[in-house]
């Protein structure tokens, strides 16, 4: 992932944002409320790690998931007591 950061901020709440690998550790320890990760498996298991990691729950819009990474990102969230949603199919549809 090559993305360099970038923050959309609406009366000083941050909305929005992208970082590099580089980056990633810092970005999700910005204060933030929450991560919605839709990028692409293995980022997307890295991603998931660095904001559990620093307190951040996530939300995960990615398939690819192998079985074990599900049994990492569990034991990670009882360690850190921080939650994880995956959301395989962030696809939209007509209602």
């Amino acid at each position: 992932m090559t993305l360099s950061a970038a923050f959309a901020r609406r009366g000083g709440e941050r909305i929005g944002g992208i970082a590099t690998d580089d980056e990633l550790g810092a970005f999700v320890s910005r204060g933030l409320d929450v991560v919605v990760d839709c990028t692409v498996y293995p980022v997307t298991v890295d991603v998931a790690r660095a904001a559990l990691d620093s307190g951040v729950p996530v939300v995960i819009g990615a398939s690819g998931w192998a079985d074990e990474d599900l049994v990492v990102l569990s034991d990670l969230c009882d360690e850190t007591g921080v939650p994880a949603m995956l959301v395989p199919n962030f696809s939209f549809g007509r209602c």
